[in-house]
């Protein structure tokens, strides 16, 4: 072999040498922008809870980064509660792992920093639940347990997200005036739909001269998007002065479009004695927006049990990701 060949030899390989250096960079290159792509993708994991005014939080679901969770375990008739931290089974924190310090967003307040001292146990209505007992003192008078539901003070997430807040508006605000015809339209439509599908006690003239009175508006911060719950009661005769027979109750999700009028995203309305047995109410808790999506999170509670919920509000409709028994009768 020539010194020429043996020269040309060792220049091609280094430049096929060189070629693989530059194309493993390049590979290696795109691995890593597939790989920063997907964590992209992935948002944080965390989870969210409801701070009980007597310092007890009640994990109620986990995002993972991608969908939501339930974790950590409902309410029943027995439990074994571990005895720290560090006894609480893996599988109970999600994918957000043991958490000790959580952020609590109570009222107008600025979010605080609680720290976990225990699992421990709360009634639950007729049942149990375990908690997390933290450092947390509310400002308000703790009433006794047995009391139903228990109060709420706030939303609980861990580790520490950007929540907006909620308003809960005044039944007098001025966007009452504004929604009046959506939810007397929502009422009229449902309950005509109740009375062909089941005798409605009220004939439809009856029920239609009187308009649902708005007892509770929760708004976003700019009012975009409300939760509205209303009640008609219907009385004998149609006299106010008169005993209740029957009310209509509901409630539901309201956007506002350009036009600045609002329609129904997803609303419920139904009939119930005058006590309102069977009736839930909301305590909203905060909204969460991940990406392009909006979650809406809430407790619902009722005379003989409370469920939380976390709904996705999309341009149409409302869908509900998380639904979470917390106890009940």
């Amino acid at each position: 072999m020539s010194v020429l060949s043996s020269a040309l030899i060792r220049r091609r390989y280094e430049d096929v040498k060189t070629a693989l250096i530059i194309a493993s960079g390049i590979i290696a290159l795109a691995v890593c922008a597939r790989t920063i792509v997907r964590a992209d993708d992935r948002g944080p994991a965390f989870t969210v809870g409801i701070l009980r005014r007597d310092a007890i939080i009640f994990p109620f679901a986990t995002y993972d980064g991608k969908k939501w969770h339930t974790d950590w375990p409902e309410a029943r008739d027995t439990f074994d509660v571990p005895v720290d931290l560090r006894a609480v089974p893996t599988r109970w924190w999600g994918d957000a792992g043991p958490r000790e310090a959580w952020q609590a967003w109570v009222d107008d307040e600025p979010p605080q920093t609680l720290t976990v001292r225990q699992p421990d146990w709360f009634p639950a209505f007729c049942l149990r639940a375990i908690g997390l007992r933290t450092d947390y003192h509310s400002r308000r008078p703790v009433p006794p347990l047995p009391t139903r539901p228990f109060p709420t003070d706030g939303l609980a997430v861990s580790p520490p997200q950007p929540i907006e807040r909620i308003r809960v508006l005044a039944a007098g605000d001025p966007l009452s005036a504004q929604l009046a015809p959506v939810v007397l339209d929502t009422f009229n439509q449902t309950e005509r739909k109740i009375d062909r599908q089941e005798h409605h006690p009220i004939r439809q003239e009856d029920r239609e001269r009187t308009a649902p009175v708005i007892e509770a508006i929760y708004a976003s911060a700019d009012a975009g998007l409300v939760y509205v719950e209303a009640a008609r009661e219907y009385r004998e005769d149609g006299d106010p002065a008169k005993a209740c027979r029957v009310t209509a109750f509901g409630g539901g999700w309201f956007a506002r479009r350009g036009d600045r009028r609002y329609t129904p995203l997803q609303t419920y309305v139904t009939v119930l004695n005058c006590d309102r047995d069977g009736a839930s109410y909301m305590l909203p808790l905060g909204i969460v927006r991940l990406s392009d999506r909006t979650y809406w999170l809430s407790q619902f509670s009722g005379w003989d049990g409370m469920h939380f919920e976390v709904d996705e509000i999309e341009s149409k409709s409302v869908k509900t990701v998380v639904g979470r028994f917390g106890g009940g009768c």
